[in-house]
């Protein structure tokens, strides 16, 4: 079984490349589903159905992770925390 990396070096402009291939992949999975309810639901595969929200949860997840590790704002001076 191959070994992962457990640190990687990815650019910031590699890290946005990667959130908006992520986004725009939500996106097609979110017009899925609305495609999906337009049309007769028994011509749908409901194990397709689930697939996609499976897998629309875990990019969401990822996303969510990506966000909360950003530094949105660093004060110049010190600013007690805790």
């Amino acid at each position: 079984m191959p070994k992962y990396r457990t640190q990687f070096e990815i650019g910031l402009d590699e890290l946005r490349l990667i959130e908006e291939s992520l986004t725009s992949r939500v996106g097609e999975l979110s017009q899925a589903s609305l495609d999906f309810q337009s049309e007769d639901l028994r011509l749908k595969d409901c194990d397709t159905v689930t697939e996609k929200m499976k897998e629309l949860k875990e990019i969401r997840e990822l996303l969510g992770r990506l966000h909360e590790q950003k530094i949105w704002f660093e004060p110049e001076a010190f600013v007690p925390r805790g």
